[in-house]
């Protein structure tokens, strides 16, 4: 009975492993039948998803950190720019307030109101600009219809260009803005002379006539940017920012007015420190020429503020424009070596003389 016993007992453990075998089997194929299993891989994944997520909020935190610090490090750089400027220039007194210290110029350029004294100058502005890319510079141009003799255009070796005056033809050499409002008829179809946006030292354009006859006589038309400016140079008062002199020494030179002249890049969208309509207030002066009085030579005056001869940031922005001739040139004075160029800070058309 006892090796019958143990028989019995070998024969049931072996029926059992041999009947546990498919169920292990059927587990081990399928385990996601197993609900435990499930719930463990649940977990998991959900942990490496919180993982990856906290990661990326980390990144994205890092970055708007960065961009934070950025911004401060900004602000903060041009603050003592301007504690600089405060320094050098010395403490002056706003009218608004009485307060000293408050008239750091971008937010004192926000004070011009163009807009409101020029009004009558907006109407026929237009911003649907011509799609016109070129970067031609004519040094002559020739004018139709009644006409007299040849103007010559004397100027320093910057980068000057002649066009036919019209309405939304370019302002300046560099091809930035366009005379996009009012334009007085004097000057429709005149020989307009594009200067370089802003002027930053003293120089000077000599006017020459030549014709044939007496009577023969031509019209120069010069017109500047007239808009106020206030900063510390100025104590804190509206002062002209961009008239490079002229309205002086127009005046000083025979030139009749002032006139109302035709802006530039009127009801467009610029930087709140550029002011308001900051190419509307324009002043036009006029000359004849003539064979008894055929010269002229016009002087004017900018600076760049700390890194020029003044003190305050005083840049010139005049336009010629001449009607009658039949022609009229532009050529660099030869009183100008040939190695003169513009030094630091602001490229080959802005900045100052080369010592």
């Amino acid at each position: 009975s006892s090796s019958s016993s143990s028989s019995w007992m070998v024969e049931h453990s072996a029926w059992s492993v041999i009947t546990a075998v498919p169920e292990v089997a059927s587990r081990v194929q399928k385990p996601w039948l197993n609900f435990t299993y499930l719930c463990w891989m649940a977990a998991i994944l959900t942990a490496v998803c919180s993982c990856i997520g906290a990661v990326w909020l980390g990144f994205l935190a890092l970055r708007n950190l960065l961009t934070l610090l950025k911004a401060v490090l900004i602000f903060a750089a041009w603050k003592l720019f301007d504690q600089a400027h405060l320094m050098l220039e010395g403490v002056g007194i706003d009218d608004d307030t009485g307060l000293t210290d408050k008239c750091w110029w971008t937010d004192r350029r926000r004070r011009n109101y163009n807009a409101e004294m020029y009004v009558d100058r907006m109407s026929g502005a237009s911003t649907n600009f011509p799609q016109d890319t070129s970067n031609a510079c004519n040094k002559s141009v020739n004018l139709s219809g009644p006409c007299a003799g040849h103007v010559i255009i004397e100027t320093d070796p910057r980068s000057y260009c002649l066009q036919e005056f019209q309405f939304m033809t370019w302002h300046d050499s560099e091809h930035w803005f366009r005379m996009n409002a009012w334009i007085p008829d004097e000057l429709i179809g005149g020989a307009h002379l594009l200067c370089p946006h802003l002027t930053f030292f003293s120089t000077s354009m000599k006017i020459r006539f030549s014709g044939v006859s007496l009577n023969e006589t031509v019209a120069l038309w010069a017109f500047y940017n007239n808009r106020s400016w206030a900063d510390m140079t100025s104590d804190c008062k509206d002062v002209p920012m961009t008239t490079g002199g002229l309205e002086h020494t127009l005046p000083a030179l025979g030139f009749t007015g002032p006139y109302a002249g035709p802006g530039y890049d009127v009801n467009v969208t610029q930087p709140k420190w550029w002011g308001h309509e900051h190419g509307l207030a324009s002043v036009m002066y006029k000359k004849r020429l003539t064979l008894e009085d055929p010269e002229v030579e016009i002087k004017m005056d900018g600076s760049l503020g700390l890194w020029g001869t003044q003190s305050g940031q005083r840049p010139a922005v005049l336009s010629l424009v001449v009607t009658g001739a039949c022609s009229v040139s532009t050529i660099v004075s030869p009183s100008y070596p040939k190695d003169w160029k513009l030094c630091f800070p602001l490229g080959p058309s802005y900045g100052v003389p080369c010592s």
